[in-house]
């Protein structure tokens, strides 16, 4: 009778008459009371207790999704666009295994999930048996913090716990082994809220002043922003003080939307290859301040300077991991972007005088001449390439920049067509434009769905390269399975356009002699993401020129479920074709 009651939701009282429920109840009433009404999973054995007390919660929904890789990208996505945490149910250690490459990035680039895998009963852990293995240890790697919630009593406290660590800056993934037994544990449930730390912070008036200083006396300051800024919703207060300067801003490690690219001091974002691309932009500034952002994050760094001599350089973030990792600055101030932003605009506004201001002006006009005339040669550039078969990604993008409505929302894991995309739309809207980042590949269609639950009035789009799509093709099946409005726009080009552009990168660097590519193409057989899209149940479109391209993204816009646009493009790569922003 009692198990009955307690496996409905029910209580009962203790020895000293307080009221007990079994954990797995006391676990949802805990996400309840977070305001956390999603879990994004793939159903597994071990985890049966919560999915079969979800049932009792229907506060709380569960999206699922067919793999661990695509369920956690599903709330990478919806974790970034909302600023919450998002919960993820992965299954035991092999679930884990398929979660690492996207909790990897999503370490790298501080979004905060709380990841859950089951686990078998405790006292039959050591056996190691089927579905065994440390996952406590194998996610440690990847995560913020990573541990086991051994008895029911602390269940609760270790959920709080998770939520809390996963949003404190640096934010980002959590993970949280619960054996079974836990789960059916009865326990007397303290619930409450979880403490998530204010970090709103700002300088000591003595460094504001400091730094005032040294931006009133550059002669060409500049800003480095990224998604520290973002994450503050600093953007106008950042946008401001570039304009006050007559500073440029660029973006480095630059995932969402920290500033308009309509924005006629915004000049773009720096490569994450090589240093030597990124010294080209930062030797021309004397005084340099980075607002949320690392120095730098590029895969192949310089050995020589990335500063003149007489350089200042200042760095602003809530990671202390990342001020002063790679070299040392004249100040390093742990703080919110925005904060320092707003209050750096008050003290030089104050201790500016006319010819401060009479630089500024002619540095604002020098820079937003430069833009305009980089602008209009690429619009120049872009077009020779009009009028192919298959069609160029320059004229391609164009189509769907002009063809999507301003108001709907873009998740964009183009890589290589990502550039023309942004030249065409020049995404402006602080909510409707997420990039690729991280380096996973496989975020696009998962991400899109995400982004569909943290904006669910919103059509949401995804911009996919073909060899990125097949990293978490099934993710498909979860945007029918539930019939969001998801347009999927393939950028199919039959290859790994990337690669080709950075192997001709490397043959220059080395001085070697171009030969022709290898295991570089998806073709022999060629994928039919049509059929493969139509088999998901997605409405498939195939575009092989601009005026099929248009009809496929109009018609995907009026039927409201999902959707897959087949769009071929030419992968041809040249020396001179360098699309990244």
């Amino acid at each position: 009778m009692v198990s009955s009651m307690l496996s409905s939701g029910g209580s009962r009282a203790s020895g000293n008459g307080k009221s007990l429920i079994q954990a797995k109840h006391a676990f949802f009433q805990q996400l309840i009371c977070d305001n956390i009404r999603l879990m994004f999973g793939n159903p597994g054995t071990v985890e049966e207790g919560i999915l079969d007390t979800l049932a009792d919660y229907p506060e709380i929904q569960y999206v699922m999704g067919l793999q661990e890789a695509a369920v956690t990208a599903m709330a990478d996505a919806y974790a970034r666009a909302t600023k919450r945490p998002a919960f993820v149910q992965v299954h035991a250690s092999v679930g884990l295994g398929n979660a690492m490459g996207i909790l990897y990035q999503a370490k790298q680039c501080y979004t905060p999930l709380v990841v859950y895998a089951g686990e078998t009963y405790g006292d039959l852990l050591d056996f190691y048996g089927f579905l065994g293995g440390d996952t406590v240890a194998i996610a440690k790697p990847v995560t913020k913090w990573s541990d086991r919630c051994n008895h029911g009593s602390q269940l609760l406290r270790n959920i709080r716990r998770a939520i809390k660590i996963a949003m404190t800056p640096p934010q980002g993934p959590v993970f949280l082994a619960i054996p079974m037994n836990v789960l059916e544990k009865e326990i007397e449930p303290d619930i409450q809220p979880t403490t998530i730390i204010d970090y709103q912070s700002r300088p000591s008036h003595e460094v504001l002043i400091d730094m005032a200083d040294m931006l009133i006396a550059a002669d060409s300051p500049m800003l480095f922003i990224g998604d520290g800024v973002h994450l503050s919703e600093g953007q106008q207060a950042v946008s401001q003080l570039a304009h006050l300067l007559g500073a440029p801003m660029y973006g480095v490690d630059f995932g969402n939307l920290s500033a308009s690219f309509k924005d006629p001091l915004f000049l773009g974002i720096t490569g994450h290859l090589y240093g030597e691309e990124t010294q080209k932009i930062t030797l021309r500034g004397d005084t340099l301040v980075a607002l949320g952002t690392p120095l730098f994050p590029e895969l192949f760094p310089s050995h020589r300077p990335y500063f003149r001599d007489d350089a200042k350089v200042i760095q602003v973030g809530l990671n202390d991991w990342d001020l002063a990792k790679n070299f040392p600055v004249d100040v390093a101030l742990m703080a919110e972007p925005r904060s320092v932003a707003e209050a750096l605009l008050a003290v030089i506004t104050q201790r500016a005088d006319d010819r401060f201001h009479e630089r500024a002006a002619e540095r604002r006009e020098q820079w937003i001449a430069e833009k305009q005339a980089t602008h209009e040669s690429k619009t120049i550039r872009f077009q020779q390439s009009f009028g192919k078969t298959p069609m160029s990604p320059q004229e391609a993008m164009k189509v769907v920049a002009e063809a999507l409505p301003q108001d709907v929302v873009v998740f964009d894991e183009a890589i290589t067509s990502t550039g023309y995309f942004i030249h065409y739309r020049q995404p402006s809207q602080l909510d409707n434009y997420y990039m690729f980042r991280g380096g996973c590949l496989g975020m696009g269609i998962p991400g899109a769905i995400g982004l569909k639950y943290a904006y669910p009035d919103k059509i949401s789009v995804a911009l996919v390269g073909d060899g990125a799509s097949l990293y978490t093709f099934q993710g498909l099946w979860t945007a029918a399975h539930y019939n969001h409005h998801v347009i999927y726009i393939i950028c199919n080009n039959k290859t790994y356009r990337i690669l080709k552009a950075n192997l001709i990168q490397y043959w220059e660097r080395h001085g070697y002699e171009p030969r022709p590519f290898h295991n570089m193409d998806i073709t022999q057989p060629e994928v039919d993401f049509v059929k493969l899209a139509e088999s998901f149940g997605v409405k498939g479109w195939r575009a092989t020129d601009p005026a099929s391209l248009r009809a496929a993204i109009l018609g995907a816009l009026a039927d409201p479920r999902p959707h897959l646009i087949d769009m071929h493009i030419d992968g041809d790569v040249s020396t001179a074709d360098k699309p990244l922003v």
